[in-house]
């Protein structure tokens, strides 16, 4: 047989012992050697995969496809039609290898590949990716997000009119899926704007590790695990009223003595008269000094969950161009005043990270409140920043089953509820059950909602390099 250039990139069964099944060997070859013709536009090849067309085909050299995945495709024609197809569009713009890999993963994997063909090349690239790693139900949300939606009845016997025909988009919800990051932000916006505009004193910080990770699922993991853990202790943590780090000093008062970078109390009276001069609120001057009594003059640090009650925080990772992650924590809270070393003394002590970002949120104008919120939860909503496919799944499997943005403090277990009603199309009421009724295979959204979400905000800007104190 004419073509063995085309072969030279499978396995032969002369090369593996009789173990081999020449059957599968001998339509992997036919099947492959008419694939390249047709790739490459060569008219000889037509439409028919055939062992005539194949001996047609001029030689040309082409990557190798695993021994195991070759046979698979042999003895499978959905995967193999699906592995044609997704070739021939190039999906993803995946290598061949990682194609047939994802192509043979099973029926759900050949679902969400001819699911996804057409869409964005990121979202394309994520499914082969997911159906190589294993995960195919993931691959397969991620696949039809948005293009499916589930029937729903009314039903009388719930109080409703018994129309049959209201409908609702599915979406995937995964963290790879940029139209859903952008609904997650939304929803976080309108759970917890109007807390944060409650706040008296709003501050952003950012919290590290002081080393950076590979992108492998064990190590993000671990590197997600140790921030948590450490910022679980630091709410638990005392801040010293006077010290120094990094050269930076920071002391409880200026009394004439040595020159400091921060005068602890004379901050916290300078927000109090703001506070009592805009809002009528005098109740941080009571705060001050019971503080001071409490455990300054007994020599003690102040408690860090009595400086920081309340507040949101989100998880964020970004892959450098070294290829290793940075695994940290964006967080907004109510916050009168820290001193910024000595904040940064205390996560040093836990982590080894020198330096916490921490940022008053008033310093940014009218429309702060909301950008600095924007900012925070948009970090942990958004889709990872990584460099390969690969390590985007990576940082997914790290994480399935966590919470990206969760509120702590006086917060946790206190904020408005996130969940909303859906409403009939015709009657527009709500009934005390749907009765489900399947999904069909296309976008609808015909039912009225009792929540209103900005589902196109924009990702925050990204302002991780920069440092303010």
């Amino acid at each position: 047989m004419s073509g063995t250039g085309r072969q030279s990139g499978l396995f032969k069964p002369e090369q593996h012992g009789p173990s081999v099944d020449r059957r599968a060997y001998r339509l992997v070859t036919h099947f492959y050697g008419a694939l390249c013709a047709y790739v490459d536009g060569d008219d000889r090849a037509g439409t028919s995969l055939s062992v005539p067309t194949c001996e047609k085909v001029p030689t040309s050299p082409r990557p190798a496809i695993p021994e195991q995945v070759a046979r698979k495709l042999a003895e499978n024609p959905v995967a193999r039609d699906t592995f044609l197809m997704c070739y021939r569009r190039g999906v993803g713009d995946a290598p061949i290898e990682e194609l047939a890999e994802a192509a043979v993963a099973g029926a759900d994997a050949a679902d969400a590949l001819q699911a996804v063909m057409g869409r964005d090349d990121e979202r394309e690239a994520h499914v082969v990716e997911l159906c190589r790693s294993g995960e195919v139900a993931h691959a397969k949300r991620l696949a039809t997000c948005g293009r499916q939606s589930v029937q729903l009845e009314c039903p009388e016997l719930g109080g409703g009119c018994g129309h049959e025909d209201n409908y609702v988009p599915i979406s995937c919800d995964s963290i790879l899926c940029p139209d859903c990051g952008s609904r997650r932000q939304g929803q976080a916006v309108e759970r917890f704007g109007g807390v944060v505009e409650e706040w008296d004193a709003p501050t952003m910080l950012r919290f590290s590790l002081p080393e950076r990770v590979d992108a492998t699922e064990e190590e993000i993991g671990t590197a997600v695990d140790r921030l948590r853990d450490a910022f679980g202790k630091l709410r638990r943590r005392v801040i010293p009223t006077e010290g120094e780090h990094q050269g930076k000093r920071w002391v409880w008062e200026n009394d004439g003595g040595e020159p400091a970078d921060a005068y602890w109390k004379q901050s916290l009276r300078a927000e109090a008269t703001r506070r009592a001069k805009h809002h009528g609120d005098t109740s941080l001057f009571g705060r001050i000094n019971r503080w001071e009594q409490q455990y300054v003059e007994q020599g003690r640090g102040i408690p860090m969950d009595e400086l920081l009650r309340s507040g949101i925080y989100g998880i964020d990772a970004k892959q450098g161009d070294d290829g290793t992650v940075n695994v940290h924590a964006h967080a907004i809270g109510e916050v009168p005043y820290i001193p910024q070393p000595a904040l940064s003394a205390v996560w040093d002590d836990l982590t080894d990270a020198p330096v916490v970002d921490v940022r008053r949120v008033e310093e940014r104008g009218e429309k702060g409140r909301e950008t600095a919120l924007m900012e925070t939860v948009g970090y942990a909503a958004k889709p990872p920043e990584y460099r390969t496919t690969e390590a985007a799944v990576e940082y997914l499997k790290a994480l399935k089953g966590s919470k990206m943005i969760q509120p702590f403090g006086e917060l946790h277990g206190n904020t408005p509820d996130d969940s909303g009603e859906l409403r009939c199309e015709r009657c527009e009421n709500t009934p005390s059950w749907w009765n489900y009724k399947g999904v069909v295979d296309e976008r609808i959204d015909n039912m009225g909602k009792d929540w209103e979400t900005d589902g196109d905000r924009p990702p925050p800007e990204d302002t991780r390099n920069s440092s303010a104190e």
